[in-house]
């Protein structure tokens, strides 16, 4: 069983324009900050510009992909349909209420998500098990946003990045070997977009919150979980992944005597743990449906 390098490159391919699309507008603002440093950009206003261009990179990622979610945007009528309203409320409740504590905003676009999530789900499956399934792994979902805490100067801290860009990736693969291309390339999308702040960091990266692809994550493993069919073990290794990943960051960004990238490795070593696990029941499940492109 192998993964030929044409096929994988296709199936990665659309990624790159949420990547460049993303790229190109942080460098664009770090290029007018650096140009304009006397009328600076206020911290608040570049970490809203900076979920602009996540949220930008996002709808960019639907309408390469699935441009049928796009059309009903605002009418809802597939759980992937969902995904871009869900992100674009998000990044509205915040921009709005941006003064008030972060919980408000977060609440809202939990229950908001959880009734776009159910709508359709409820028209292919019984309330028991429809409301089961989403409130299951939304609900964590919603749960483990509550530890990564976002700086409303300088946005999240780049060691939480990377339990989110571990399970976007994660998730995109998996998603790919169960069956499901689509909901893996999307994943994909979103592991770009988290990947440029990730590499462009330093003294003037743009604040990023990363709550918008944060939350299309969060209802991608719903959408995993009930569509594509991913295993209760599997589910629950990208859970543990960001539970773990995001515990661990914020522990070990306040030790003293590490350097940056001990930091990183420490966080990324600790997320990835619980992945092998979910690797390794997809690579058997694959294996054993004979799987393949």
């Amino acid at each position: 069983m192998s993964l030929s390098m044409p096929p994988a490159l296709a199936f990665l391919l659309p990624a790159t324009g949420p990547f460049f699309l993303v790229l190109s507008l942080t460098v664009l603002v770090r290029f007018l900050a650096r140009t304009n440093p006397e009328k600076p950009f206020s911290p608040s206003f570049l970490l809203r510009t900076g979920d602009a261009i996540a949220l930008s990179g996002i709808l960019l990622d639907f309408g390469i992909l699935d441009p049928d979610a796009l059309h009903h945007f605002l009418t809802p009528d597939r759980p992937l349909d969902s995904v871009p309203l869900l992100v674009s409320v998000v990044f509205l409740l915040r921009l709005l209420f941006f003064r008030l504590p972060a919980l408000l905003p977060e609440a809202t676009a939990l229950f908001f998500g959880l009734w776009l999530l159910l709508s359709p789900i409820l028209k292919q499956t019984t309330l028991r098990e429809g409301a089961f399934e989403t409130l299951t792994v939304f609900g964590l979902w919603g749960a483990i946003r509550a530890l990564f805490s976002v700086d409303r100067k300088t946005g999240l801290d780049g060691l939480f990045l990377l339990p989110l860009f571990l399970a976007s990736t994660a998730l995109s693969a998996f998603s790919a070997l169960s069956g499901s291309l689509l909901v893996g390339q999307i994943a994909a999308g979103v592991a770009a977009v988290i990947a440029v702040p990730v590499l462009s960091g330093g003294k003037r990266r743009i604040p990023f919150s990363g709550i918008e692809p944060g939350w299309a994550l969060g209802a991608l493993l719903v959408i995993g979980r009930a569509y594509v069919d991913l295993s209760p073990l599997v589910t629950g290794s990208l859970v543990l992944s960001l539970l773990l990943g995001g515990a661990a960051a914020r522990r070990i960004r306040s030790l003293p005597g590490l350097s940056l990238w001990k930091k990183a490795a420490l966080v990324g070593a600790l997320s990835l743990v619980p992945l092998l696990t979910g690797a390794i029941q997809t690579l058997q499940s694959f294996s054993s449906g004979g799987g393949g492109y």
